[in-house]
């Protein structure tokens, strides 16, 4: 598998309040490298901007386990919408559920709640030295953060 493409993961922030309309060329990637101060420029970025991308968070093996429990959840929802609310047409009707919600033809948000990705992504995001040293530089205490995760 040569000419095999690795797998990118992209990470969208949502947000209580409108998020500002950004100058065209402006990059929320924020790349690691010897040279870069990479704490100082992740923390100025989210300051100012309230979100931020970071490549190679996690490596081929950890996008492909959660890209499975992530499908899982999607497959665990559609069988309880089927089986609690099977008058639902999936991509048809309009509606609004604590855990899904739909968006307009085919288009769905889904709050992964205690699931096993939300697990995953404790264990393997939220745990690592780099991204609670940018959270605890931007917020202060970590102490008892809660995060919701999404698709």
């Amino acid at each position: 598998m040569e000419n095999e493409i690795p797998p990118r993961c992209e990470i969208w922030a949502s947000a209580p309040c409108p998020l500002p309309l950004m100058p065209e060329g402006l990059s929320l990637l924020v790349e690691k490298n010897e040279e870069s101060n990479w704490l100082k420029t992740a923390t100025a970025t989210f300051q100012e901007w309230g979100l931020l991308m970071q490549s190679s968070m996690l490596n081929a093996d950890e996008i492909a386990e959660l890209r499975c429990l992530v499908d899982k959840a999607i497959t665990e929802t559609h069988q309880m919408i089927s089986n609690f609310r099977p008058n639902i047409k999936l991509g048809q009707d309009v509606f609004s559920f604590k855990e899904i919600a739909s968006r307009s033809q085919e288009r769905f948000d889904l709050r992964l709640l205690e699931t096993d990705a939300i697990r995953f992504v404790e264990r393997h995001v939220m745990k690592r030295l780099d991204v609670a040293a940018l959270l605890e530089e931007v917020l202060g205490s970590v102490e008892g953060l809660d995060f919701d995760l999404s698709v």
